[in-house]
């Protein structure tokens, strides 16, 4: 296999605020070289000033706002299930959306580099996608690339990963909802911070490089990766250490040459 540029691929964690354990296994990775971006939800487990405080510890990393629809408290009306795509509205979401910028503003003391979203609820949904690209729009950040999405075959794969997964399934079908989505897409000047992103890294692969060698034939010049390290407890000694998935991401950065 050919070698693979690491300035090619954007390695982001998200979920940094949804618990220490999660902050400080990203703040390990950022460390370790493999993580350079991180998505902060502002409205999950941590405080605001806990949050600051692990910011603190992970100069030179790019940060962004990982908006949380799904869990925890919203900082305005935002509902929250896709069985109830019906009675969404976008003014609500968008105003959700907006909130936690200016918490994130107030948190970090500088706007976001980016926007994605929890669990990929706003990438789900068209009104919430809606919210979402406007909102981007209307504040001139980039989001996370919704390509997965919009493509038949990626969402459908999407759709089966998360019923074998979790035993959801999920109330729409792969054609219709790429299409809606698409629509949305297209209707908005929206800038995406990368021209792909790889939703279904698997850190448990034999080789854990060859998924990123298929982004690089279907020609995307640069291609986020989404990665979820944490610390984990060991119950014998009851300390906290790196999970399985940030010891593999560490490993990939020692082979990429981070």
């Amino acid at each position: 296999m050919a070698a693979l540029e690491h300035n090619s691929f954007l390695f982001n964690a998200d979920d940094f605020g949804m618990g220490s354990h999660i902050s400080r296994g990203i703040t390990l990775s950022v460390r370790q070289g493999i993580v350079t971006s991180i998505s902060v939800c502002v409205n999950g487990v941590e405080s605001a000033e806990d949050i600051r405080k692990g910011l603190m510890e992970v100069p030179g990393a790019q940060i962004g706002l990982h908006i949380n629809l799904t869990e925890g408290e919203r900082l305005r009306r935002a509902e929250d299930s896709l069985s109830l795509e019906s009675k969404l509205e976008v003014e609500p979401i968008r105003n959700e959306i907006l909130a936690q910028v200016e918490l994130f503003r107030l948190i970090a003391g500088s706007v976001p580099t980016h926007i994605d979203c929890h669990q990929h609820f706003a990438y789900l949904s068209p009104k919430a996608f809606e919210a979402l690209v406007s909102a981007s729009v209307r504040l001139n950040i980039p989001i996370r690339s919704p390509a997965p999405f919009l493509d038949v075959g990626r969402l459908e794969k999407f759709i089966a990963g998360v019923e074998s997964r979790f035993g959801i399934s999920l109330p729409f079908r792969a054609p219709q909802r790429a299409k809606e989505l698409l629509t949305v897409f297209q209707k908005y000047p929206v800038k995406t911070r990368t021209e792909d992103v790889c939703i279904d890294f698997d850190v448990e692969a034999e080789d854990h490089l060859a998924a990123l060698q298929l982004y690089s034939r279907n020609n995307a010049s640069t291609v986020e990766v989404v990665c979820h390290p944490r610390l984990v407890e060991n119950q014998t000694t009851k300390s906290f250490e790196p999970s399985k998935e940030t010891s593999r991401l560490i490993g990939i950065a020692n082979r990429m040459g981070a």
